[in-house]
């Protein structure tokens, strides 16, 4: 939800569950506030409030929170660490500047969920790509996006030769850094 106050993460948290025609729905995200927009969130009458509420209410099993930038990554594991369950960020072959960050939500046990393995559709090597996520030691997930029935058969595909990047993977990876 893009909601920032309470009233209005209220009313989305009930627009997604009449649209989805559940009465439950298990991992509930802030989608991306900026820095200034946290402080509402996080502020009497901001949106978390309303999250506790629905969490308790058995509305909501979860609560996450994703971001883009790394000063917002680092205050949702900071400020909200006894809050959120889950922290979405973007990470890739060419996208590391997390790492750290992601390595902390392991060690207090909040759930790393990665968005954008293919850089947002900038990488050609699929399977390299997504072997690449899949090799890091701190996520828990990643969600690849997928258009067609032929793009989830290649992530299925990718998925079978997920393990440890050869030296040759390795190389390949770090040519595509300086390429992009």
């Amino acid at each position: 939800s893009t909601a920032r106050d309470c009233l209005g993460m209220e009313k989305d948290i009930e627009t997604s569950l009449q649209n989805l025609r559940t009465h439950y729905i298990d991992l509930y995200q802030v989608h991306n506030p900026t820095m200034a927009q946290l402080e509402q969130v996080l502020a009497p009458g901001g949106a978390l409030e309303a999250l506790l509420e629905a969490k308790e209410a058995g509305k909501i099993g979860h609560i996450g929170a994703t971001a883009h930038g790394l000063e917002a990554f680092e205050r949702l594991i900071t400020e909200f660490e006894d809050k959120i369950e889950t922290v979405m960020f973007p990470y890739n072959i060419v996208e590391t500047q997390g790492e750290a960050l992601m390595r902390r939500c392991s060690e207090q046990n909040v759930g790393f969920i990665v968005m954008k393995p293919l850089a947002g559709g900038n990488l050609d090597d699929w399977n390299l790509a997504l072997k690449f996520v899949a090799a890091s030691d701190c996520i828990d997930i990643m969600i690849p996006g997928m258009g067609s029935v032929e793009e989830v058969d290649r992530n299925a595909a990718a998925a079978e030769e997920f393990g440890p990047l050869t030296e040759e993977e390795l190389a390949k990876c770090e040519a595509i850094r300086r390429e992009l």
